[in-house]
C-alpha cells in the first residue's frame, strides 16, 4: 500500500495583470511550489490569503511562498516596503499562530520565512546584495548551517549553495525560534522551532526555483512531518 498524501496548504499571493479582458488581480501560488510538494507525495491545496479564517482542519501541514514584502510597522519599523499586502500580512501571521498551537509542520521560504519570524515577535532587517541578476535557477552564495539542525539533517550538509532574491531578513529570532543558517557576509538564511513537538522551518532562499539537489529534501521533509514521520 501506497503512503498516504497528506494535504499540504499553500497560501496564495495578490497578482496584478492585464489580458484581453483588462486589468485583472488574482490570488496566485507558482507551479514550481506545486509540483515540487506533489513530486515529494503531497497533495497541495491553495488557500486565499484574504479568507476569514484558514481551513488549518483539513490539512496536515502548510507551506507559506515568497512574494510582496511585510508591512514594516509589524516588526516595529519606520521603513517601507515593496508590494504589500495587509489581508495576506494578517492571515498569514494567525496562520503561523495557528500551526504552532496546533503542532502542524510548517515551511516558510524567503517571504514565507520572514512571516514565521514577525508573527513570533521577531524583527527583520533591510539587506543588500541579496537580490542576484543571474536566473534564480543558479545559486549565488554560500550558507553554512548548524550541525545538528533539522536543516543540517534534512539536507545531509552543513554548506549549502543557494539562490537569494529579498530586501529583508530575520534580524531577531522570534520565540522559540533558532538561528541555523547563515550567509557568509552574517546574514540570517535559516531558523527553526526549537520546540520539539513542532516541526518549522524557514528558508530565505527560493527552494522552489533551484536547480539543486537539496531542493527535494525541503519539500519531502515537510511531506515526511505532515505523515507524522519526525
Amino acid at each position: 500500500m501506497s503512503p498516504q498524501r497528506p494535504r499540504i496548504a499553500v497560501v496564495t499571493h495578490r497578482r496584478e495583470f492585464e489580458s484581453v479582458l483588462g486589468p485583472h488581480v488574482a490570488a496566485v501560488v507558482p507551479e514550481s511550489y506545486l509540483d515540487h510538494l506533489s513530486d515529494a507525495g503531497g497533495d497541495p491545496i491553495m488557500i486565499w490569503s484574504a479568507m476569514s479564517q484558514a481551513p488549518l482542519d483539513i490539512v496536515k501541514g502548510v507551506m507559506l511562498i515568497g512574494g510582496g514584502d511585510i508591512h514594516p510597522t509589524r516588526f516595529g519599523s519606520s521603513d517601507s516596503g515593496d508590494s504589500i499586502d495587509l489581508r495576506r500580512d494578517s492571515m498569514e501571521s494567525g496562520i503561523v499562530k495557528e500551526c504552532r498551537a496546533r503542532s502542524i509542520p510548517l515551511l516558510g521560504m524567503c517571504r514565507g520565512a520572514q512571516a514565521i519570524n514577525v508573527a513570533l515577535g521577531g524583527t527583520l532587517t533591510r539587506v543588500a546584495d541579496h537580490r542576484q541578476e543571474r536566473p534564480l535557477s543558479m545559486p549565488h552564495h554560500k550558507v553554512e548551517i548548524g550541525e545538528g539542525s533539522r536543516l543540517a539533517r534534512l539536507v545531509g550538509s552543513e554548506t549549502l549553495e543557494v539562490n537569494s532574491f529579498h530586501n529583508w531578513a530575520v534580524d531577531r529570532p522570534g520565540q522559540d525560534l533558532a538561528v541555523v543558517g547563515r550567509d557568509l557576509d552574517g546574514t540570517i538564511e535559516s531558523v527553526e522551532s526549537i520546540d520539539g513537538s513542532w516541526w518549522c522551518l524557514g528558508i530565505q532562499w527560493h527552494a522552489e526555483l533551484l536547480e539543486a539537489d537539496h531542493t527535494r529534501a525541503l519539500f519531502l521533509g515537510l511531506v515526511q512531518a505532515a505523515r507524522g514521520v519526525r
